[in-house]
């Protein structure tokens, strides 16, 4: 997985920079480990205006296949009370929320072209990486790595690069 997915976020990195007004920061840009607390405390330092988190998703089904895209979940927005800085913090939260289900669901067409027929769908989750962010979020998990022709097929360079290309265009349609 850390292959390829560092493989397909260098490939997004220079597709986004051919774009020109773009700044793509990576929690990792070599073969090193980075901790989920070390990631969020970049994350939160690096204060991006959009976060994409790149995965090779596994199953205990064999036949598990396809990409899928997980956004922030609306259900943590809720329950802020009724005092008006808390309705407000909600409605600019609920924004951001809105956002990201807006980018999951453009890099999720624009993958559909490198995987036809393969799209899981997108996702609700409460996943650790997207808590806490007041930013467009998506976790994208590319296919699954005990899935034989999934596995193959994220093995190629030339896949990983449609794959950027696609992640990226997806980017870029969603921040206009």
């Amino acid at each position: 997985e850390k292959d390829i997915t560092l493989a397909v976020a260098t490939f997004v990195e220079k597709e986004l920079a051919r774009s020109g007004n773009l700044q793509v920061r990576l929690t990792r840009t070599a073969d090193k480990d980075v901790s989920l607390k070390e990631r969020i405390k970049f994350i939160q330092s690096a204060r991006p205006d959009v976060l994409i988190s790149i995965h090779v998703n596994a199953g205990f089904d064999k036949k598990s296949a396809g990409y899928e895209l997980y956004f922030p979940g609306f259900k943590a927005a809720a329950g802020a009370g009724n005092e008006s800085k808390a309705i407000l913090k909600d409605m600019t939260k609920n924004k951001h929320l809105n956002d990201s289900v807006k980018l999951a669901h453009t890099i999720s067409r624009n993958l559909a072209a490198v995987f036809p027929k393969k799209d899981r769908g997108l996702r609700e989750a409460p996943l650790q990486i997207l808590e806490g962010l007041s930013v467009p979020a998506v976790v994208i998990e590319l296919g699954f790595a005990t899935r034989t022709e999934d596995s193959e097929m994220l093995m190629k360079e030339s896949a990983q690069q449609n794959i950027a290309r696609a992640i990226a265009k997806g980017i870029v349609e969603a921040l206009k």
